[in-house]
């Protein structure tokens, strides 16, 4: 439907479809685990085009860390499909206090093709993101995303 593909853990369960698409699992460390995808349709606009602002963007924001082009296989409409990650950083939004243990952290994948812009969110407490059952669940999800052409 919004042309794409990812692999979801058995243990979360959808609880939103559409143009995003939400899955919720289970609590880690007292905290709620989601996954969602974000698709907007971007017709007419080149996918590179796109990337190379969001991408500059990111690079020069002091909320996000470990912004990291990614290789993303085939081209859709012959077009070549873009896509990076990254993550917020330790910190607090707006300010150089550190995140607690309790507060959100999120992981990011930006994927253009598709004629459309695809955000796709991993989301757990810092805690957990930092320790050593989340975040390869979460990077398994991330690199099995991919676009599929929408009929």
């Amino acid at each position: 439907f919004n042309g794409y593909k990812i692999k979801i853990p058995v243990e979360f369960q959808n609880t939103g479809k559409g143009a995003t698409t939400q899955w919720t699992g289970p609590q880690v460390d007292g905290f709620a685990t989601t996954i969602h995808v974000n698709a907007v349709p971007m017709a007419g606009v080149h996918p590179q085009a796109l990337y190379d602002a969001i991408i500059r963007s990111k690079k020069g924001d002091r909320g996000v860390t470990a912004v990291s082009p990614v290789k993303m296989e085939g081209k859709l409409k012959g077009k070549p499909i873009y896509g990076f990650i990254c993550k917020e950083t330790e910190f607090k939004p707006g300010t150089r206090d550190k995140k607690e243990a309790t507060d959100y952290q999120r992981w990011f994948l930006f994927v253009w093709g598709n004629d459309s812009a695809y955000e796709v969110a991993v989301v757990g407490s810092f805690q957990a993101m930092g320790g050593k059952e989340l975040p390869p669940v979460f990077t398994e999800v991330l690199k099995s995303f991919a676009l599929i052409a929408i009929k």
